[in-house]
């Protein structure tokens, strides 16, 4: 099994606007395709040796959301 983990950093202020495009988008069709998970990284949320997790890629003070594929 292989899993890819994409993160997405949307601004504070267009948080609503990123989670209802992202509803809209159909998950690829394939057979090897088990499933998604979006998750809200808050560094605050993260044990200390993962908080760059939610900083990750320069989405500095944005929101960032993780989905493993």
């Amino acid at each position: 099994m292989v899993i890819f983990l994409i993160q997405r950093c949307a601004r504070p202020n267009k948080e609503a606007e990123f989670l209802e495009s992202y509803r809209k988008e159909a998950p690829i069709e394939n057979p090897d395709f088990i499933g998604e998970t979006l998750t809200r990284l808050s560094k605050e949320d993260l044990p200390e040796p993962m908080r760059s997790l939610a900083t990750a890629f320069g989405c500095g003070e944005g929101v960032t959301y993780s989905t493993p594929y």
